[in-house]
């Protein structure tokens, strides 16, 4: 089968705050640097066995500690100003953010919240009121407003109970005369797209009207644009076996080894990792042993000597005693493939565990949603798929489901892509198995380049592949 690479732009865009990333595999720069240095704190996952539900510990490495409590959620420790923060959930589900010393800037009190944009202000929930906080720990504005969009150059726009908008500025003051019935970010030239009932146009940061307000849908109106042009650099690394072996993978072979008593990952979602996240595997004796992206032993939560587990450090030292007696241990376990199991997976894969991405989780992590379809950058989909508990399909398994469905995967030429497209019954087939007619990213590496990722177009049946930084339709997998 010929596969061909493909380039194509973003066709779902609105107008919304972004920033683009760069995905790279470990492998395309041979002296990347981990992300975290030793004064940003380290998150340690563990699944706590009588309630499976995660938990995450934060780690000083500097000063060899733990800081903070057991928390469900923790973020990425970001530099805010001149402090690096992180967005925490408490075991009362409530919300605060630390800073990477263990202090609070904010405790937990938040029902959401939202990360800091690069004005330094963080959009937070109170019962049903939304409001800002800032990043020297004060309030830009207390919990008022049913709805409060994040900043993008320097405003954000808030919905007053009447059900209009009206725009504030980095101050917390109303920037200007003027209500609407929607309202979008501002762009980076400083216009931003409003309505007056079913009227679409664009105004200035000063109010003024710049383009006069018609008849339009809103798909439309809202044309798209990019508010932020900031960039980051994030590496990605792969954890894999060979010959029982477990540790880094670059292009199917193991690079480096993790110790040899570790017999699986923790979840068989973490097998694709930003280089910031922590490896989590499952050694022999019921302890989770954690290594960084150069297969680095950092620490092991362990059984102690007391009927509980506590953290040590990787010279065996405790340098935390839990009340956790046990973790789950042993949640993934992949076996080999030989060539004729793989193949299998192909034609087994229209039996796989499919689950389309919810619409919270999809937008929460960075996706949008399209005719009721979650759609993303490669990046984000990775994280939806793991927000779900599940994990981005291999291509092969999305031309297993193609193949299943009755369609032709040979050359790609346009005739064959008109058959796929005129037979109805496959057309039928691979809706009815939960995908849409359209591009779907795959976990999978193009093998001469690995920066490129394989993707399926459902409805002709193509098979391309094109850059990380693109957007396109995610279908998640067990």
């Amino acid at each position: 089968m010929k596969k061909m690479i493909v380039v194509l732009n973003v066709v779902f865009s609105i107008c919304i705050y972004a920033q683009e990333f760069m995905l790279l595999n470990i492998s395309d720069n041979k002296t990347a640097e981990h992300n975290n240095s030793n004064k940003v704190p380290i998150k340690l996952k563990i699944i706590i066995d009588n309630t499976e539900e995660e938990r995450f510990i934060l780690v000083d490495m500097q000063n060899n500690k733990k800081i903070g409590s057991i928390f469900k959620e923790v973020t990425e420790f970001k530099k805010v100003e001149e402090s690096y923060v992180s967005k925490v959930k408490a075991e009362n589900d409530k919300y605060g953010f630390i800073n990477s010393d263990g202090t609070w800037l904010f405790k937990p009190m938040f029902d959401e919240a939202r990360t800091f944009s690069k004005e330094n202000i963080a959009r937070v929930k109170i019962g049903d009121r939304w409001g800002f906080i800032k990043s020297d720990g004060t309030w830009l504005m207390k919990p008022t407003y049913s709805f409060v969009s994040a900043f993008a150059n320097n405003y954000a726009f808030v919905k007053e109970d009447s059900g209009l908008f009206h725009y504030v500025n980095t101050q917390g003051k109303q920037a200007f005369e003027g209500k609407f019935s929607l309202a979008s970010n501002f762009c980076m030239n400083q216009q931003a797209i409003v309505s007056l009932e079913k009227l679409y146009g664009r105004i200035n940061t000063k109010g003024e009207v710049v383009e006069p307000f018609i008849h339009l849908k809103k798909s439309d109106a809202i044309d798209g644009c990019i508010t932020s042009n900031e960039s980051k650099m994030v590496y990605m690394y792969t954890i894999g076996r060979k010959n029982n072996h477990w540790g880094i993978m670059e292009d199917d072979e193991l690079v480096k080894h993790f110790s040899s008593h570790i017999v699986s990952p923790l979840n068989c979602t973490d097998l694709y990792l930003l280089d910031y996240e922590i490896a989590v595997m499952v050694d022999g004796k019921g302890a989770l042993v954690y290594f960084n992206n150069k297969a680095k032993l950092l620490y092991r939560f362990a059984p102690n000597n007391k009927g509980t587990m506590s953290l040590y450090d990787a010279k065996d030292k405790e340098i935390w005693q839990s009340n956790i007696k046990k973790v789950k241990v042993n949640s993934c376990n992949i076996e080999e493939e030989t060539e004729e199991e793989r193949q299998l997976t192909i034609i087994q894969s229209t039996k796989l565990q499919w689950k389309t991405p919810s619409r919270k989780i999809c937008i929460e992590n960075g996706g949008a949603v399209h005719k009721g379809v979650c759609f993303a950058n490669w990046l984000d989909a990775l994280k939806i798929c793991k927000k779900s508990n599940k994990r981005l399909p291999t291509i092969k398994e999305l031309e297993g489901v193609i193949m299943g469905c009755g369609g032709e995967l040979k050359e790609d030429n346009e005739a064959e892509k008109k058959r796929n497209i005129e037979n109805s019954a496959y057309q039928t087939c691979y809706k009815k198995a939960q995908f849409a007619p359209g591009l779907y990213w795959s976990s999978s590496y193009d093998e001469d380049f690995s920066h490129y990722i394989w993707i399926a177009d459902f409805q002709d049946g193509s098979i391309g592949a094109n850059l990380k930084k693109y957007k396109y339709y995610i279908q998640c997998v067990q």
